[in-house]
């Protein structure tokens, strides 16, 4: 006979898989033992599950239900029983390690502390929902939700941690069926369990219950399917344990009470009895650990490779090497400094080397630029010494000949925006002058034209929506060198490509970066620098704000990363994630 065998004298069909299930239950009532048997339902079709275990119980789907034999080949993370440990920051990577190897798992989160708890399973449902969605055709994945109040609870939309949280368990729940997702949500507590989570159950199964809230919670849960089962509510104190209501009015159109079933693994839920001898698991089944330790190992490098914290704290302790081996080698004899050019010494330095180089690259920008800044000041000076003309109709005399290749970003503050005008050369006013050369910049670098008036105003050195900026930029619109296309974005017309000065030299990504870096704040320095050292690979939030110096969440690293994004430097790829634009490295 096909299906899941459940409960007496009932069977799931094999979609159930992908269905939500409510196990609701006081404490002792079996909530737990039914769960799991489920889970074993599902484990012998060959389906996909992953348990959350807050109570350090699931381990025993690992254990024949003699304690002696050997149950499934179901790999246990964290907890007392795990063939690997489970690291609070180590949500996202379990979750990856999930969908690229479709393993089943036990995620036994018991001996974390709350918050440690609370990052992990976080990171790890959004990753889950994510790369699910991401599929392209699906494999079904059944996820047990244990103690859900804890996970999903009711009021947990009012901001903060808790607020993102419920957020990824209720895109679980009520969207993950589109992308192959079932969930059984099991709780002693249903009144405590989000309603918008908990009402998106397809079958509820329903234990002992006495408490009057939790009677009263389901109640208008069935009220809401359109039932008065208050005959229901009154018996649910006297079942016995591990009978049950069950009930599915759209799905399996069945309500029964009946007996769930007998495990085929071992019951570590049962409440230890005074005095009776306490049966101890004597065998767990087989898992490939070195396989699986190869597969952690992939996705934790991976992670390291990209992680600025790491990166950052490897640098420390290169350069405490490096300063360590100098001092020593300071007061040793000739002998012992060849000694010190050991393998590992010349390893570091090597690595530190490359940090150097990119250091006198740099260097060697700012000569460059201090030299173009030379025959600039030079021919300022012999401009200088020319009759100037003062026009005081305000009318445009003439234009500048010379045609735009890749332009620079305009430098040094902004000057006086009045009608100043060489008499030998016709260049426009210097507000002008700088509006146009930062939108030719911008077009070099390779950015979508038209763009934000924050973006051009950023690069010619003006606060957008102030006089100093929009006067200027009126007057280059009323002499047809600049176009508004679209409600607050600019762009340059042909007429005003021909006005725009050309670069010096040509345009490299370190030069591109130092220009970039040059015209931000310190805050969005410190934000954007990890982020090129990083590119391609995006960073997420939590350890972008730590290479920074900031707290993640806080205005102080939110503002400035803002800003960024808004200026088209970064972009949001992922929930969570940040990544520099490619842009940044000339390209589109």
């Amino acid at each position: 006979m096909s299906g899941l065998a459940f409960a007496h004298g009932i069977r799931l069909p094999v979609d159930a898989v992908t269905q939500t299930f409510g196990l609701i239950g006081k404490r002792g009532a079996g909530k737990t033992y039914g769960a799991m048997k489920l889970a074993e339902g599902m484990l012998a079709l060959g389906a996909q599950i992953i348990a959350l275990d807050p109570v350090g119980k699931w381990w025993s789907l690992r254990v024949g239900a003699d304690g002696k034999s050997p149950g499934f080949e179901i790999p246990v993370f964290g907890g007392h029983h795990g063939d690997l440990p489970l690291e609070p920051e180590a949500g996202a990577l379990i979750a990856d390690l999930v969908v690229d190897r479709s393993i089943s798992g036990v995620l036994d989160v018991s001996l974390m502390r709350k918050g440690d708890r609370k990052r992990f399973v976080t990171a790890f449902a959004e990753q889950l929902y994510l790369r699910k969605k991401g599929e392209v055709s699906p494999t079904p994945l059944h996820f047990f939700l244990e103690e859900a109040q804890v996970f999903a609870p009711e009021g947990g939309g009012r901001g903060g941690d808790e607020a993102r949280m419920l957020g990824a368990f209720e895109d679980i729940v009520k969207l993950g069926r589109n992308c192959g997702i079932g969930a059984t949500l099991i709780s002693q507590r249903p009144q405590s369990v989000n309603k918008n989570v908990l009402n998106q159950t397809e079958c509820l199964i329903v234990l002992q219950v006495i408490g009057a809230h939790e009677r009263k919670a389901l109640e208008l849960w069935m009220k809401e399917q359109g039932e008065d089962r208050r005959d229901v509510i009154g018996a649910l104190p006297s079942l016995e344990q591990g009978e049950a209501y069950i009930w599915s009015p759209g799905w399996l159109r069945v309500f029964k009470r009946a007996r769930i079933g007998k495990r085929t693994t071992f019951d570590a839920s049962a409440t230890p009895k005074l005095g009776a001898k306490i049966r101890e698991p004597k065998k767990l089944a087989k898992v490939d650990l070195e396989a699986l330790r190869e597969r952690m190992a992939e996705v934790v490098q991976r992670a390291e490779e990209t992680d600025p914290k790491a990166l950052q704290k490897r640098i420390r302790e290169l350069e405490r090497e490096l300063t360590r081996a100098q001092r020593d080698g300071a007061a040793a004899s000739a002998e012992q400094l060849e000694q010190a050019r050991s393998e590992g010494l010349r390893a570091a330095r090597q690595e530190l080397g490359q940090i150097v180089a990119r250091m006198n690259g740099l260097q060697e920008q700012a000569v460059s630029a201090l030299e173009r800044a030379v025959r600039d000041l030079e021919k300022a000076s012999d401009l200088m010494r020319e009759p100037i003309d003062i026009d005081l109709q305000g009318a445009d005399t003439g234009r500048n000949p010379r045609a735009c290749g890749v332009a620079t970003p305009p430098s040094g503050p902004p000057r006086p925006s009045g009608r100043l005008r060489s008499a030998s050369t016709g260049d426009l006013p210097g507000p002008q002058q700088r509006i146009l050369n930062a939108l030719a910049w911008l077009e070099s670098v390779g950015l979508p034209s038209p763009f934000t008036r924050v973006q051009v105003a950023f690069l010619a050195g003006y606060k957008v929506g102030a006089g100093a900026f929009n006067n200027p930029l009126g007057a280059l619109r009323g002499a047809g060198l600049v176009e508004y296309p679209e409600k607050g974005k600019v762009a340059m017309t042909n007429d005003g490509r021909t006005v725009a000065v050309a670069p010096a030299t040509p345009l490299t990504v370190d030069v591109l970066h130092a220009m970039v870096l040059d015209r931000l704040t310190s805050p969005q320095q410190r934000i954007l620098q990890p982020l090129l050292e990083a590119y391609p690979v995006a960073v997420s939030r939590e350890n972008l704000a730590m290479a920074a110096g900031y707290t993640a969440g806080a205005g102080a690293f939110n503002n400035p990363l803002g800003s960024l994004r808004s200026l088209g430097l970064i972009d949001y790829p992922r929930s969570g994630q940040v990544a520099a634009r490619p842009v940044l490295f000339l390209a589109r």
